[in-house]
């Protein structure tokens, strides 16, 4: 790390190092595991007339209301590829709707 002079206030500087360290400590304490999945891939999703995508984020919010019993909003970011600099905008994909899917997905009994 380089210590740049930008004549930050003492308290200030306190803070961001507080923050930086809180950052450290968060990252070095992430595990993570990825699994590859082989079952099925975007093809089936597509035969069955859903987005490869919504697939996916349906997926999130399944997992997490299962593990956690909540909803919270959910961020996605999009590409606004048309528009200057191809800047990217917000996808919210936690709706009534979606709440409603997984209330039904997960007491689903195969009737």
């Amino acid at each position: 790390l380089t210590t740049v002079p930008l004549g930050i206030a003492p308290t200030l500087a306190g803070t961001i190092r507080n923050a930086y360290n809180s950052a450290a400590n968060q990252i070095a304490d992430l595990d993570l595991l990825a699994t590859r999945f082989g079952d099925f891939g975007k093809g089936n999703i597509k035969k069955a007339k859903c987005s490869p995508d919504a697939f996916i984020q349906m997926a999130l919010q399944v997992a997490f209301y299962k593990q956690r019993g909540f909803f919270v909003q959910t961020y996605e970011s999009a590409s606004a590829r048309l528009y200057r600099d191809g800047r990217t905008e917000t996808i919210r994909s936690c709706s009534q709707e979606s709440c409603d899917f997984v209330r039904t997905f997960l007491n689903y009994n195969g009737d």
